[in-house]
């Protein structure tokens, strides 16, 4: 009997319990075109359980986020132009996930974020520029609490970019756009996102927020090429120079991770409205803004 033979034979009497992780994804390649599905499936299984062996301590000191604001409304907050329109100061008091360069905000002066997250890797590329960007978060949002991702760990604190006793670590792997969504559960590895305001969503429904609105995601790219598009002066932390076929690819990319959000969204009965002025997003139903917060 062949190599392939037995793999199968063993997968016929005892299941994918039967084979290794390894013989499986070797058997998954060689059923061809249909099981391509599968195969990135095992691939990412086989890839989310190494980094969960290596990660596991660290991410464990996510479980005492589980359902901390549960039944409470969470906004999420990108760096979209539109929120220069949107008054932020009602979200004062209430529990806000901001990213990347929100610290650049004037309303930081008002009100502190309940969570700053961190992932694009561009703030890990050891320049004297993202050193400064750090500088800046830890001067500005003294208080928030910090995610990152995991392959961060040894860079941040090497180079104390951030208080350690308020940093805690997301493990990531695959992509949250192909990769079976389910429930985000930040002391597991998470799929990974291709854009820094779907990790926030994720841990705004790890921490049990409903509803959840987003705002600042403004995500018209498509309608704006090479231009710098935040709602503060551009950097080069923030310029691209995508040609538009990539850019195409990279937004329905990005579409499709929030649409699997949205569908573990709908079965888990949690609520995620888009509250940004204007923009592309059609994923969530849209929210008024200031008829929320009234």
């Amino acid at each position: 009997m062949t190599i392939s033979g037995k793999l199968f034979e063993a997968l016929r009497r005892d299941g994918l319990n039967g084979l290794s992780s390894k013989a499986a994804l070797y058997l998954s390649r060689r059923t061809g075109g249909r099981a391509a599905e599968w195969t990135r499936k095992l691939d990412y299984s086989v890839n989310a359980q190494s980094i969960y062996k290596q990660a596991r301590p660290l991410i464990a000191r996510n479980e005492i986020f589980r359902g901390r604001h549960r039944g409470r409304a969470g906004f999420v907050l990108g760096n979209g132009p539109s929120i220069n329109e949107q008054d932020l100061s009602p979200l004062g008091g209430q529990v806000t996930f901001v990213t990347n360069a929100f610290c650049r905000h004037p309303i930081v002066e008002e009100w502190q974020p309940s969570y700053y997250f961190l992932t694009d890797p561009v703030y890990y590329d050891g320049s004297d520029a993202r050193r400064e960007d750090f500088e800046g978060i830890k001067a500005r949002v003294p208080s928030s609490i910090h995610f990152v991702p995991h392959k961060a760990r040894e860079y941040i604190e090497r180079e104390s970019l951030l208080p350690l006793e308020r940093t805690y670590y997301v493990a990531l792997a695959g992509n949250l756009a192909h990769d079976p969504p389910w429930k985000p559960d930040f002391t597991l590895v998470q799929p990974d996102v291709r854009t820094v305001v779907q990790l926030a969503i994720m841990g705004a429904m790890f921490m049990g927020c409903s509803p959840i609105y987003l705002l600042g995601l403004d995500h018209d790219w498509l309608a704006h090429a090479h231009e710098h598009y935040t709602f503060y002066t551009g950097d080069a932390a923030e310029a691209h120079d995508w040609k538009y076929g990539d850019l195409m690819e990279a937004v329905l990319i990005m579409w499709r991770g929030y649409e699997s959000i949205r569908r573990v969204a709908d079965a888990e009965g949690i609520s995620i409205f888009n509250a940004t002025r204007g923009g592309f997003l059609d994923v969530f139903e849209r929210a008024d803004y200031e008829s929320v917060i009234r």
